[in-house]
C-alpha cells in the first residue's frame, strides 16, 4: 500500500481516512495477525474510546524487513467485529 512510502503521512488507507485523529492515536507494539509469519507492527488506538484504527508496519529485519501484507494490515477490525464483551450465562429449563 502507499502509505508505506509517503514521507509526510499525506496517503492513508481509505478505511482509516476521516475516522480518527492522529494526534489523539496511541502506539503499541503489535504482531500482525494476518498469516503465520508474524510481521512486527504498530497498533495505533485511541484510549479514550479503547478502539484500534489501524497497523503499520515496524521494522524488523530478520521477520518482515519494513513492510507488512495488505491483508495483514487490515486485521485490526478483528479486535472488534463480532467481540463478546460480556459473560453469558445459559438458560435453564
Amino acid at each position: 500500500m502507499t502509505e508505506h512510502v509517503c514521507p509526510v503521512g499525506a496517503l492513508t488507507t481509505q478505511d482509516f481516512r476521516f475516522k480518527a485523529r492522529v494526534w489523539f492515536l496511541r502506539t503499541a507494539p503489535a504482531v500482525c495477525q494476518g498469516c503465520a509469519t508474524g510481521c512486527n507492527a504498530h497498533l495505533d488506538y485511541d484510549p479514550r474510546y479503547n478502539k484500534a484504527y489501524r497497523y503499520r508496519p515496524r521494522d524488523n529485519d530478520k521477520v518482515n524487513k519494513f513492510w507488512i501484507a495488505t491483508k495483514g494490515m487490515l486485521t485490526y477490525k478483528d479486535a472488534h467485529d463480532g467481540r463478546v464483551l460480556e459473560a453469558k450465562v445459559p438458560r435453564r429449563r
